[in-house]
């Protein structure tokens, strides 16, 4: 899990997790990875990582679940995150994120013409993402405040 805040989904992966599985926590917050470990470090099989996703060594993983704000970052950025999360996950493994409901067309009505033509880049970066994994699958989660679509790429 990358970008796991206060470990809201943390608690649900941990529930959710077959025996014998290994869960790497990434959180670069220290007080957010510093509550992750009072909660969830002495958890059998759980690995709380206090670290930058794109330097942090990890292990090949069967699925990436990210909560990184892809929209608040740079489309340079986010195709850096993208590409490590595509170098960690096995072949035919799963990377998820999500992203609120109306937010990406929201977003773009406010910002001025040289933040649009970045924020339309962004975009096109997780579009092409998504267009070069081998299928894609997306849930629209109405009960989440915003809405979310979760959105799940495998490879």
């Amino acid at each position: 899990e990358v970008g796991a805040g206060t470990g809201v989904f943390t608690r649900k992966i941990i529930e959710r997790m077959p025996i014998g599985s290994q869960l790497h926590v990434i959180e670069i917050d220290k007080d957010f990875a510093a509550m992750l470990e009072k909660e969830f470090g002495n958890t059998p099989n759980v690995h709380i990582h206090c670290a930058d996703i794109l330097t942090v060594a990890l292990p090949q993983a069967d699925c990436i679940i990210s909560g990184l704000p892809f929209n608040a970052f740079s489309p340079e950025f986010v195709s850096q995150i993208l590409q490590k999360y595509k170098r960690i996950v096995k072949h035919g493994g799963s990377i998820v994120y999500f992203e609120y409901a109306l937010l990406p067309k929201l977003k773009a009505l406010w910002l001025e013409e040289q933040e649009r033509e970045e924020y339309k880049r962004l975009r096109r970066t997780l579009r092409r993402f998504r267009e070069r994994s081998s299928s894609t699958d997306s849930d629209l989660v109405l009960l989440n405040l915003p809405p979310a679509h979760v959105i799940k790429c495998y490879c």
